[in-house]
């Protein structure tokens, strides 16, 4: 089965729905821009902030600052506003487990977020390896948050064991591929083994290696694509929108490099397999495109932020081969996705601590309003940009890079 990030609809009973967890609500021509705005210094979010401290601009041009709320969790702790508006300040969670391997710190993740973070009203999506499920309106009726938190871990558990199950495959398979090809020794030539046939074994084992490569690759493919409908389907929906990833780090059974370098002078001879063993274990590369940018922008266009969960697991010790990271692009660009939002990054083996450290940073805010100076809907990304009138040293500012004007 491939382990894609893909929105599944199953169906499912239980106080987890099964389905794709978003209600389209109809587009509505918005007159008023809405920029959630996080001031923290020394770790702390500075509350006493009023609209007439905050610049705002958009494409560098100066707006007229409407309101301002202050945001603590789900309600408006404060406001300070020259047009009555109804801001929109509903909470909506989305995990994304990306995992090959069930891990116990993910039972006190389930048990952060439905114990301590996820209340009544508020909306979560959870997707697993397998599918993807949406917490019941009712769910805080019939069950307590620990019976909640109980059933998502099984969730987890059951969905990450079968929903990894073709890339635990495909690893034990090069595992046991690399160990045939480390023990074709090239120094057996010298004895009584021909070198033809230490070739011939090699032509058939590494293209053996190549073809589970790529299954092993295909089961771990996180599609772009997958982001930018994500991001449209949470355009739809009113209220703060906060995105987890959790994954996991990668590694891949590779050739032990003595053993490397003595395979490829005895392969000389042989252009064509000296280039396959040269590009299997020397210049390895995925191919991988991911629109960085693009998908920053939808998702600043649909105010959702981005966080980054990665589980820093220590490589297996494998006798006789070495463990190769191969989880660095997706690293990369889920890093520079994460801090172009907004949202943070955590590379512990904790993701519940990592998750509450978030969740916590993002639970006050100021929502300030401005109605754009340029109203024509053009459809291009328009930059927005917030500073303080004074500015402060100590101060760090985070808000959506903008939004496509429609």
């Amino acid at each position: 089965m491939r382990h894609v990030l893909a929105l599944a609809v199953v169906l499912l009973a239980s106080v987890f729905l099964a389905g794709p967890g978003f209600v389209q609500e109809p587009d509505a021509t918005v007159t008023n821009v809405a920029v959630p705005v996080r001031v923290m210094a020394g770790g702390r979010f500075v509350d006493s902030l009023t609209r007439n401290d905050f610049v705002v601009k958009e494409n560098g041009r100066p707006q007229d600052i409407l309101a301002l709320y202050l945001v603590r969790r789900d309600a408006v702790a404060r406001e300070d506003a020259v047009r009555v508006l109804t801001p929109a300040v509903e909470r909506n969670w989305v995990l994304l487990f990306q995992l090959t391997n069930f891990h116990p710190k993910l039972a006190e993740l389930a048990q952060g977020l439905l114990e301590k973070t996820v209340r009544p009203g508020d909306r979560l999506t959870v997707q697993t390896p397998l599918r993807n499920y949406t917490l019941s309106p009712r769910a805080f009726d019939v069950k307590t948050p620990a019976t909640l938190s109980e059933e998502m871990t099984r969730l987890l558990r059951r969905d990450i064991q079968l929903g990894s199950s073709e890339y635990n495959t495909q690893l034990t398979e090069l595992k046991k591929i690399v160990r045939s090809i480390a023990d074709v020794n090239p120094m057996r030539s010298i004895g009584d083994v021909p070198e033809a046939n230490i070739q011939d074994e090699l032509g058939i084992m590494i293209p053996r290696y190549k073809e589970a490569v790529e299954k092993m690759d295909r089961a771990r493919v996180v599609d772009g694509r997958f982001f930018l409908q994500l991001a449209d389907r949470l355009r739809a929906i009113r209220g703060r929108k906060d995105v987890f990833l959790v994954y996991q780090r990668e590694f891949r059974p590779e050739i032990q490099p003595l053993v490397l370098s003595q395979l490829l002078n005895q392969v000389q001879g042989d252009p064509d397999l000296e280039a396959e063993i040269q590009s299997l274990f020397v210049l390895r590369s995925r191919d991988f495109s991911f629109d960085a940018d693009g998908v920053i922008r939808a998702f600043a266009d649909a105010g959702t932020t981005f966080h980054f969960l990665y589980m820093n697991k220590d490589p297996e010790d494998v006798v006789g081969l070495v463990m190769r990271e191969t989880s660095e692009d997706y690293f990369r660009v889920f890093s520079e996705l994460a801090r172009g939002s907004g949202g943070t990054v955590d590379t512990s083996q904790d993701p519940a601590q990592g998750f509450l450290a978030a969740s916590e940073a993002v639970g006050d805010y100021y929502l300030l309003y401005y109605e754009p100076r340029d109203k024509q809907p053009d459809g291009r990304f328009r930059v927005i940009s917030v500073e303080l009138k004074e500015p402060r040293p100590d101060c760090r500012l985070t808000f959506r890079a903008g939004y496509y004007a429609r």
